[in-house]
């Protein structure tokens, strides 16, 4: 049986805009060397944050993004693209900021098509088309904001997902880019088992399943990836600190007296533990986050969707929020608890398709140098395709 190679990729590229002069090559050097490393096929690439924080005053910078993504030496040999774009930041209130990006190589010679969702119909790819303006209405796309009601505060943010389906081969899949939210405050985080953060994300993402059960197209084997946003439950971590036998806190000598900071130490008197609205800092021990058997075990959110969606066993350090030092691809930064936001899912259909010859990859690009606030993560694996007979044929 024939099979297909897939290199899908979910990366947040917001911060590499910050620094554009010198990100952009380094990024796009170790996705090149990744791409021509693994060879594939076919390649999706789904990014969050597209032009950074302030995508008004980087416009330009999406348009080089794009060109030298189109350029990309490892990409010579993908003779189809597609690109969907959402770059509309005046749209309030359907702007996301993501982009799914799609390379076909001239090495797959099955057919390949992408689906009219209009029509309800496939039309054959051939060629490059970059598609940034009302994606909304795109035919050949899903795009949807997460209803207003979701956002913390009922304040706007860059929050949703595109939605897209090919059939390579005669196989079709759906490949969903997904954007969830994130934690507002630490302090907040720390209240609650599971916090008020992790609810609204499974909300938001229950709410995006669902939509793709309703909907009346009929069902496809399904990979959604991008930055789930996932966080280590960071109340019961320090319920665990089996070393912290004092806690102090901090609060602000205002009239509230609001909390601030809370410092847990151990016997010696020593921190080991601060916790502030936007700082998380272990202090001698903050690099022990690549001890995945430490604090794996604090990685609950996906549990609560393991019945619908799968992955892969995780064997990579967390991947948000690196140190944006450009000199250093290894180190956190004392913002965040380090956590696996950016994710591989897909569904159970998906998962009996993989052809058990190949291998199976799951991991982070760019392990060792500075890749942003995020290493983009990805999975490699090679799909099982119907017989050619039964599917048309060569393109």
């Amino acid at each position: 049986m024939d099979s297909c190679k897939l290199v899908l990729i979910t990366a947040n590229i917001g911060s590499i805009f910050e620094d554009a002069a010198t990100m952009l090559d380094r990024w796009f050097h170790e996705f090149s060397e990744h791409l021509l490393r693994h060879q594939p096929d076919f390649v999706a690439l789904h990014c969050q944050e597209l032009g950074g924080k302030t995508t008004k005053d980087s416009m330009h910078l999406i348009e080089i993004f794009i060109d030298k993504l189109l350029s990309c030496t490892a990409l010579n040999a993908f003779d189809r693209v597609r690109i969907f774009c959402d770059r509309d930041h005046t749209a309030v209130e359907k702007y996301t900021a993501l982009a799914n990006f799609y390379f076909v190589s001239r090495r797959f010679t099955r057919l390949v098509e992408l689906y009219n969702f209009k029509d309800r119909s496939y039309m054959v790819v051939t060629g490059s088309e970059v598609i940034c303006d009302r994606l909304e209405e795109h035919p050949l796309a899903r795009k949807a904001k997460f209803p207003k009601d979701f956002f913390p505060n009922f304040e706007w943010s860059r929050k949703g997902f595109i939605r897209t389906r090919w059939r390579l081969g005669g196989r079709p899949f759906d490949f969903v880019n997904i954007h969830l939210f994130h934690d507002g405050s630490n302090l907040v985080a720390l209240q609650s088992s599971p916090s008020v953060y992790s609810l609204n994300r499974r909300r938001a993402l229950e709410f995006t399943l669902e939509k793709l059960d309703i909907d009346r197209y009929d069902e496809a084997p399904l990979f959604i990836f991008g930055d789930f946003n996932f966080r280590l439950d960071i109340s019961q971590l320090v319920q665990d600190l089996d070393a912290a036998k004092e806690v102090e806190e901090h609060r602000l000598s205002d009239k509230k007296k609001q909390l601030e900071k809370v410092v847990y130490f151990n016997r010696a008197k020593k921190p080991i533990l601060s916790i502030g609205e936007k700082a998380f800092d272990l202090h001698e021990n903050h690099e022990q986050f690549e001890l995945l058997q430490n604090y794996s075990q604090y990685d609950k959110e996906f549990a609560q969707f393991e019945r619908r969606l799968k992955e892969v066993p995780v064997s990579f350090p967390p991947s948000y929020p690196y140190t944006e030092s450009v000199h250093d691809g290894h180190s956190y930064m004392k913002t965040r608890c380090p956590s696996w936001c950016d994710r591989v899912l897909f569904s159970q259909s998906s998962e009996q398709l993989f052809d058990p010859r190949a291998p199976l990859y799951y991991g982070v690009i760019g392990a060792d140098v500075c890749m942003g606030d995020h290493k983009p993560v990805f999975l490699g694996v090679s799909m099982l395709l119907p017989d050619s007979r039964q599917s048309g044929g060569s393109a």
